[in-house]
């Protein structure tokens, strides 16, 4: 019996391993980083996102990428799951095979978590390798890893099927324990993507909302979803607080906000490139398999049981809801206007019509299941090999510490720095005492060292490093007290007779104390699942 296990997970492992090779091997055959011609400046984003990963535990800032400007951009964008992919690189000694090999190891992972999530869920073997035939290959995570190189969102929609399992066996099945798996997952799409840990759990909502009546035991699943929900807290304080922190005592520039109307797609051209699979004509896009699953849902709603009718319906309303029929412009001067692209929609509407899809295929034959998994590479690799050719952006390891460098984005900038004063910043324009200046200076990943000239009087600096909370500086070993400019940058007095001038970046004690928060946050959880795990196994 053990050795049949054994065997089983050896084909679950390897067959992802092979299906991550055929998802990536026709767009990335040569080693070089590709993007599509729509949105490619998420490419430069996240690979300058990468540099930064350099002593990110120690020193949140980096003062290479991004300009060189002290962009900090870790407090803001969850970097956590992307860390192994600056592991990878320094392996590999190569930024753009660490990245590569990053999106290998998350599609090998997408499809792992996709077959056991969905073994638990259906409790049926078949049902298990359809869910993880359809789910990876769909069209709309195809749009995050091939047009957009969206790191945050390839990886958070890689723990979607652990999380939506996690809430069904709580939700439906009365199986309390499964509230540990439900935060660490929960926490490993926070420390992924914020956006999509919100669009899941707006999601997860509609379906509580219209599962309700269904709960036999209301108030012991309240309590496991508190527990599930401090527990997220904690693992995830070492974002969250940090970020909030900044927050309070800074005006941060957003990301760029978009008309809400605008970006919402028309339902012609959502079935239209739906049917025909084109992942490369801007926003996202359902695909094929999927379109024709939910149509033939729609077909099978009279027979169905009422849970299948839930999801069904809610993967419907999620579609409306990326759509320009939802009246977007009323919640345009609303908080809601954060969300950017309400196509965003369609990454938990997948993963719900993946579910109610295999559903439909729950009773196939093994021939059918074959030639659904050569349909879907065929035509994968007919999209792979068609993009390939329009690829605007081709990055290896000859231009990658160039693209870095050039990288410019004002998101997440001091508001005072990105109204009017970038280009100065960007050109590293010093003010001392109020007279523009090129001093001499040396960057590295985690500090900055000022060359001064040696004068009888204290002279003021203007820097063109941003100013965040926990940037400090020091001059010749003695801390300086540290203000903000009005171009919302470093401003230092510096005192007679110096001439060297360090700046750096480190956690303020609130940030360290949410490293803390989260490792003990961490240690508990492995407490907790060491418990479980042994209380399992007496039984």
């Amino acid at each position: 019996m053990n050795f049949l296990k054994i065997k089983k997970t050896a084909a679950v492992i390897l067959g992802s391993l092979l299906g991550s090779y055929l998802y990536l091997v026709p767009f990335f055959y040569d080693g070089k980083l590709r993007v599509g011609h729509w949105l490619e400046s998420d490419a430069n984003f996240h690979l300058s996102r990468l540099y930064g990963l350099n002593n990110a535990f120690s020193h949140p800032i980096n003062y290479i990428s991004f300009k060189g400007v002290g962009q900090g951009v870790n407090y803001f964008y969850p970097w956590l799951t992307f860390y192994p992919a600056h592991l990878l690189a320094n392996l590999l000694h190569n930024e753009v095979a660490g990245f590569i090999a990053f999106l290998f190891m998350i599609t090998c992972l997408t499809f792992v978590l996709s077959y056991y999530s969905a073994r638990a869920l259906f409790n049926s073997e078949r049902c298990a390798v359809v869910f993880s035939i359809i789910y990876p290959f769909s069209a709309g995570r195809a749009v995050n890893v091939f047009q957009r190189a969206d790191i945050g969102e390839i990886i958070a929609m890689a723990f979607f099927p652990v999380v939506l399992l996690c809430f069904y066996k709580l939700v439906l099945k009365a199986a309390n324990d499964y509230w540990l798996l439900l935060a660490v997952s929960s926490a490993l799409i926070i420390y992924s993507h914020v956006l999509s840990s919100i669009f899941l759990f707006f999601t997860l909502l509609l379906l509580l909302l219209c599962s309700w009546s269904q709960i036999s035991n209301k108030a012991a699943l309240l309590i496991a979803f508190l527990k599930s929900a401090f527990l997220t807290l904690g693992l995830t304080a070492f974002f969250w607080l940090p970020l909030l922190q900044q927050v309070h005592h800074l005006q941060i520039t957003p990301p760029s906000i978009k008309k809400l109307a605008d970006s919402a797609v028309d339902v012609s051209w959502l079935l239209t490139n739906s049917l025909s699979n084109s992942i490369g004509n801007g926003n996202s896009v359902l695909g094929l398999v999927l379109t024709v699953l939910f149509i033939g849902g729609a077909l099978k709603l009279q027979q169905a049981d009422y849970n299948y009718r839930v999801l069904w319906f809610v993967s419907a309303f999620l579609l409306f809801l990326t759509t320009n029929l939802f009246p977007w412009f009323l919640f345009q001067n609303t908080p809601i206007k954060m969300i950017q692209f309400p196509w965003r929609f369609i990454e938990v509407a997948t993963l719900l019509i993946s579910v109610s899809g295999t559903w439909l295929l729950r009773k196939t034959r093994n021939r059918n299941i074959l030639l659904l998994l050569l349909l879907v590479l065929a035509i994968h690799t007919a999209t792979s090999f068609n993009l390939r050719k329009g690829a605007v952006a081709v990055i290896d390891g000859q231009n990658y510490l160039t693209t870095v460098k050039n990288t410019e984005s004002s998101d997440y900038y001091p508001l005072k720095s990105s109204q009017g004063y970038q280009e100065t910043i960007a050109a590293k324009r010093f003010i001392v005492d109020q007279a523009a200046q090129n001093l001499k200076f040396h960057a590295s990943n985690k500090q900055v060292q000022l060359q001064m000239l040696a004068k009888n009087k204290a002279q003021t600096v203007d820097t063109p490093f941003l100013r965040y909370l926990g940037t400090s500086v020091h001059v010749e070993g003695k801390k300086l007290p540290v203000s903000t400019s009005p171009r919302g940058t470093v401003l230092i007095k510096v005192p007679a007779k110096s001439t060297q001038v360090t700046l750096t970046s480190s956690y303020t004690k609130l940030g360290n104390f949410s490293k803390v928060l989260s490792l003990f946050s961490l240690a508990i959880t492995f407490l907790i699942g060491c418990w479980k795990s042994f209380k399992l196994l007496s039984n």
